[in-house]
């Protein structure tokens, strides 16, 4: 994202952004019709980062998957900053705001978590860029206010509510990341999480003394690493998480 040398580099570079992000797409008065929309050059840059990885993805890669010259390219997209910022808010516009879904405060906030866990599992690669720092388009705003606007319809003030949305966007991200990582670790050897520790687990144990970990051992005994029954201990695990953040939120909500 960008890296500018000075504030104000920063600033015209944002202000571009900013400006590519919540315009409408030019449309040019003179000369021949466009070959393409810049909605369509987007979708043709998510195409290739699903395909190959946001580290492939340049002004020139994409040119050549649309059977462009690399300047012609920039008649559509300002840039390779503008670019990505216009991938992350099309793709959010994959998901549904709280606005759109029925029930309370917790069932919205469960249900566009569970859409952004299946975002990142779509498109991988979004969790290797610096979220935070990409300029918000109209589309992630109003999901980040409905977020908000449910948790102030609970009777929480405006910090909590920042506060609370905020955790559960981290506890997505984490969660995803390490899911995928196990999903790409799996793809990669053929053997799953589970597997692994059933190679690993009875060596560890052998040098182990299980006494200088008495609440380890106790989890042990209780089976509390049992995967039976999970089609995926990573979703489970991203659940359970969830489930016991909004038990915390439902305590301060039934306190307020």
């Amino acid at each position: 994202m960008p890296t500018p040398s000075s504030g104000s580099e920063l600033k015209t570079q944002l202000e571009r952004i900013v400006t590519t992000l919540w315009s409408p797409e030019p449309t040019p008065k003179r000369g021949p019709k466009r070959a393409f929309t810049r909605d369509g050059v987007v979708a043709t840059a998510i195409s290739l980062a699903d395909a190959r990885g946001i580290d492939a993805l340049s002004m020139r890669t994409l040119a050549e998957e649309l059977g462009l010259g690399t300047m012609s390219l920039y008649r559509y997209v300002p840039g390779k900053e503008e670019l990505i910022a216009l991938m992350i808010e099309r793709l959010y516009g994959e998901t549904t705001s709280a606005g759109g879904i029925e029930g309370g405060w917790r069932d919205k906030l469960e249900a566009m978590a569970h859409e952004q866990w299946n975002l990142y599992h779509r498109h991988p690669w979004m969790l290797n860029l610096p979220l935070d720092f990409i300029s918000p388009g109209p589309i992630a705003m109003e999901r980040f206010d409905a977020g908000i606007a449910s948790v102030l319809e609970a009777g929480l003030p405006p910090d909590a509510a920042v506060a609370i949305n905020g955790a559960i966007e981290y506890i997505v991200r984490g969660a995803a990341r390490a899911s995928i990582e196990n999903l790409t670790f799996v793809a990669e050897t053929g053997m799953t999480i589970e597997q692994w520790w059933e190679h690993q687990g009875p060596s560890l144990l052998a040098v182990m003394d299980t006494s200088k970990f008495p609440a380890l051992q106790a989890a042990l005994d209780a089976g509390a690493f049992s995967t039976a029954g999970q089609d995926d201990s990573f979703e489970a695990a991203f659940h359970e998480t969830l489930g016991i953040f909004l038990d915390g939120v439902a305590v301060r909500v039934a306190s307020s």
